[in-house]
């Protein structure tokens, strides 16, 4: 999990990403209190537990404050 949303727009890290089929997830909040990124992120635990338990990578999440979960891939 990171807060970086746009690593995976690194060459690199995307080449990466596929070929280990990692499942990524962006967690919003990098400029908030510790206290509201937990909040958001419990919030949001059980659909990240779910996607990542029955779906077979690679992809990438953003974790929004509200709404859906957010595919970038």
């Amino acid at each position: 999990m990171s807060h970086d949303y746009k690593l995976h727009l690194e060459e690199a890290v995307l080449s990466l990403i596929k070929q280990h089929k990692v499942k990524v997830f962006y967690l919003w909040g990098a400029s908030e209190t510790k206290q509201e990124v937990m909040r958001v992120f419990l919030n949001n635990h059980k659909k990240i537990i779910d996607l990542a338990s029955q779906h077979q990578g690679p992809y990438v999440f953003r974790v929004k404050k509200r709404g859906p979960l957010q595919r970038f891939m």
